[in-house]
């Protein structure tokens, strides 16, 4: 269902800021956008746009494209990161199966901001979703810094 599917993909993006986001900050923007009637017949209403932007070592431009390719991560000369590389794809898979899409835009060394769009009719609050609260932990640790 929409709710979850949203829920799903939001947690991805948001996770893998946190992820790979080793200082500086990771900000969530929700909005939405009316969408004009297609002449072509019926359209959802409003187009939500949920963005994840981070501060952590960005994209190259040759990658941005491929990172939505099952099993890809970037690795940028540093370690490699937990996980399977199958997140981002699954995340626009389920946008794009929804109607709407996740995209990326980054630059190298500044950080990167992941943006779903996803078109919503405008039913009596059948597309609310409530993320949990996010729970944050800063850890020092002397030893990485080194």
């Amino acid at each position: 269902n929409t709710p979850s599917r949203l829920r799903q993909v939001a947690m991805n993006l948001i996770g893998n800021a946190v992820k790979f986001t080793d200082s500086g900050e990771v900000a969530v923007h929700i909005g939405g956008r009316p969408i004009i009637a297609s002449p072509h017949g019926p359209a959802p209403a409003w187009m939500l746009e949920l963005s994840v932007r981070d501060t952590g070592l960005g994209i190259p431009e040759g990658e941005r494209d491929r990172i939505f390719e099952p099993f890809v991560q970037v690795t940028l000369d540093a370690p490699r990161r937990e996980g399977t590389g199958l997140g981002l794809a699954i995340s626009r898979s389920i946008a794009r199966a929804m109607g709407g899409d996740v995209t990326v835009r980054s630059e190298l060394g500044r950080g990167s901001t992941f943006t779903l769009s996803l078109p919503l009719s405008i039913e009596p609050f059948e597309h609310v979703v409530e993320l949990p609260p996010l729970r944050v932990l800063l850890v020092d640790d002397p030893a990485r810094a080194r």
